[in-house]
């Protein structure tokens, strides 16, 4: 098994369960804090990353051949080899957050993080740190 590296960005396929729980998981927090107006929901990301990955070849392919999916089928494909990253799903929960926050210390990762939040209709919520998270948090 390959190992993960920080450097190509790339994840294993247990990613997608990870994400799933997060989306689920801030969708119900959400959801439930919608109506309360006296504080702030903040949602802070220590390790945001580029807010995609790429899940590796070796695992992509097995993904793909274990899914109900056509292998000829190039959106199927794209699909289960890319995910997008927590501040994605984030940015995509029903009942927005109040701000955001993203750190990284990586910079090619924040200039696809900054892509990404510019493109979000929360973009003017959302505070992009570069720096280690233990500074940042610190």
């Amino acid at each position: 098994m390959p190992k993960q590296s920080h450097k190509d960005n790339t994840v294993g396929p247990w990613a997608a369960q990870k994400l799933n729980a997060l989306r689920a998981y801030l969708n119900y927090y959400t959801t439930y804090l919608k109506n309360i107006r006296y504080w702030q929901k903040i949602y802070v990301d220590a390790f945001a990353g580029a807010g995609g990955s790429t899940v590796r070849a070796q695992y992509s392919k097995k993904v793909i051949e274990d899914s109900l999916f056509d292998l000829d089928d190039a959106d199927a494909k794209a699909a289960f080899e890319y995910l997008k990253g927590s501040p994605a799903v984030a940015l995509e929960v029903t009942n927005a957050f109040d701000r955001y926050v993203f750190i990284e210390q990586d910079s090619s990762r924040i200039e696809e993080l900054r892509s990404l939040v510019a493109k979000s209709e929360y973009s003017d919520r959302v505070e992009i740190i570069e720096s280690d998270a233990t500074d940042a948090l610190g």
